[in-house]
C-alpha cells in the first residue's frame, strides 16, 4: 500500500467513524496538519455535532470548527452495501477514527479485527470512554461524566444543593482527541519505518486522569496534594485593581519580588522579606502583605501595571476572556484563527496551537519562520454539507455502481 496521496487532497488519508468531540477533535487536528479526512455521517441527521452549539449557516457553530476542511459521506450502516463500503473506505485509508464503545463497533462492523482484516498496514485508532475492557468499557460516556469520574470537576454548593462550578468546560473529551491524534502520529512513524498496522487507543476517562497528572503522582506514591493556587499566598494570587479588573501576579523568585516591590511603591523594608532556599518564595500566611498589596495594586488600572511588569521582565497578568484573549494583538499576530467562507456567510475558526513548517534549503531565517507559522491555516475549507463528497469518494474507491445509485436517488 502506498504511503502518500496521489490526489494531492493530503496525506495521511483519515476515515473518520465518530462523532461528538472526541474523534473530531482528533480529526481536527490532522486536517490542520495537512490530512485528507473523510467524514462517514449517518443520512439522517449526520455528524452529532451539526445539531450541538449555537445555530450557524444551516447547522451549528461546533460543526464548522470541528469539521471545517474535512469531507463527508453519507452511508446508512443499515444498507445492505455497508460492509462493502468500509471494506473499501479501509483499503483506502490510511487512518481510521472510531468513537464508539468496543461491542457497539463490533455491531457496526468498524471494529479493529474487521478492518485490519481489510487492510493489514492500516493505523486504527480507538476512542472510547472507558477503554477496550475493564470494569467500565461498557458504561456510557457523555460530556462530563468521565471528568467527574477521574476526579476533575469541583463540587459547589449554593442552597444546599451541588452543582458544577459555572466556569467549568469539560476537558476529557477534547483532550482524548489531542492524544489521539499524538498517537495516530506516532503510529504513521513506525509505519513508514517499516511496520505493519498499529491499534491506537485512547479513552476520555484517562484522558482526564492524565490532566491531573500531579494529583494522580501524589495519590499513586501516598504524598501530600499539590497546594491549590487559592492557597499559595500573597505573591501568586489575583488582586483587584483600580479599574476593577484584575491582575495576577506571580513574583515568587527572588529577583522578580525585588522588581515587584519596586514597581509597586511597597516599603524597602519588603525587599528582603522572604525564603527562597528552595527557588520560591509565594508568601504563604503573609495576611499583612496581601491588604499592603491589594492596596497598592488598587492605584492603577490592571492594563496599566501589566504593561509596566511585562517591561520589567516581572510575571504578572490581567485576567482576561477568551473573547478578549482572541482578540489581541498578539493572537492576530500569531494567526490562532482563519477566515473561512460559506456560500452566504463567513466565519472563522480556531486553529490548533501547532504549526508544522516546512524549511527547503537553507534556514529561511526568524522573521520568515514567523510568517510561515501564521500562514498554517491557509487553504483551510468550510465544513462539508452532510454528504457532499459522497458520489466522489466512492467514484474514488472504485464502487462506481453505488455511487451511481447514490447520485440517482438525489436527482
Amino acid at each position: 500500500m502506498s504511503h502518500s496521496n496521489p490526489s494531492g487532497r493530503g496525506w495521511p488519508r483519515v476515515v473518520d467513524f465518530s462523532t461528538h468531540f472526541s474523534g473530531p477533535m482528533a480529526s481536527r487536528a490532522l486536517v490542520h496538519f495537512g490530512a485528507d479526512v473523510v467524514k462517514v455521517e449517518n443520512p439522517r441527521g449526520g455528524d452529532g455535532n451539526r445539531q450541538v452549539g449555537n445555530p450557524f449557516a444551516g447547522t451549528s457553530d461546533v460543526h464548522h470548527a470541528l469539521n471545517a476542511g474535512t469531507r463527508s459521506i453519507a452511508l446508512d450502516r443499515r444498507s445492505a452495501t455497508w460492509p462493502t463500503a468500509v471494506a473499501a473506505l479501509a483499503r483506502w485509508a490510511d487512518v481510521v477514527i472510531v468513537g464508539a464503545r468496543p461491542e457497539d463497533a463490533r455491531k457496526r462492523g468498524v471494529d479493529a479485527e474487521t478492518l485490519l482484516a481489510a487492510n493489514p498496514e492500516l493505523v486504527y485508532c480507538s476512542v472510547t470512554g472507558y477503554g477496550d475492557d475493564g470494569p467500565w468499557a461498557a458504561m456510557p460516556a457523555h460530556g462530563l461524566q468521565p471528568d467527574v469520574m477521574a476526579g476533575l470537576v469541583e463540587v459547589e454548593w449554593h442552597d444546599g444543593m451541588p452543582r458544577v462550578p459555572a466556569s467549568y468546560q469539560a476537558h476529557g473529551t477534547a483532550l482524548a482527541g489531542i492524544w489521539a491524534a499524538l498517537g495516530i502520529q506516532a503510529a504513521l512513524l513506525r509505519r513508514l519505518r517499516g511496520a505493519s498496522g498499529q491499534v491506537v487507543t485512547v479513552s476520555i476517562w484517562e484522558a482526564a486522569l492524565s490532566w491531573m497528572w500531579r494529583e494522580a503522582q501524589a495519590g499513586l506514591n501516598d504524598l501530600p496534594s499539590r497546594p491549590s493556587f487559592q492557597a499559595m499566598g500573597s505573591r501568586y494570587r489575583m488582586y483587584p485593581c483600580g479599574d476593577g479588573r484584575v491582575l495576577l501576579i506571580c513574583p515568587i523568585e527572588r529577583k522578580y519580588w525585588e522588581r515587584f516591590v519596586d514597581i509597586v511603591g511597597l516599603p524597602e523594608s519588603y525587599r528582603t522579606v522572604g525564603s527562597w532556599e528552595r527557588g520560591a518564595d509565594y508568601g504563604a500566611g503573609r495576611d499583612d502583605e496581601t491588604a499592603v498589596i491589594a492596596a497598592a495594586l488598587g492605584a492603577r488600572p490592571a492594563h496599566v501595571w501589566e504593561k509596566m511588569f511585562t517591561e520589567a521582565g516581572v510575571p504578572a497578568a490581567m485576567v482576561r476572556t477568551v473573547r478578549e484573549a482572541v482578540a489581541t494583538d498578539h493572537a492576530h499576530h500569531l494567526g490562532v484563527s482563519v477566515p473561512v467562507s460559506l456560500p452566504d456567510a463567513t466565519y472563522t475558526v480556531p486553529l490548533t496551537p501547532v504549526a508544522v513548517v516546512p524549511v527547503d534549503g537553507d534556514h529561511p531565517g526568524s522573521e520568515e519562520m514567523a510568517a510561515r507559522r501564521r500562514q498554517r491555516g491557509a487553504g483551510l475549507t468550510a465544513a462539508p454539507e452532510l454528504g457532499a463528497d459522497t458520489v466522489d469518494v466512492l467514484i474514488d474507491l472504485g464502487l462506481h455502481d453505488l455511487a451511481t445509485e447514490l447520485a440517482a436517488s438525489h436527482i
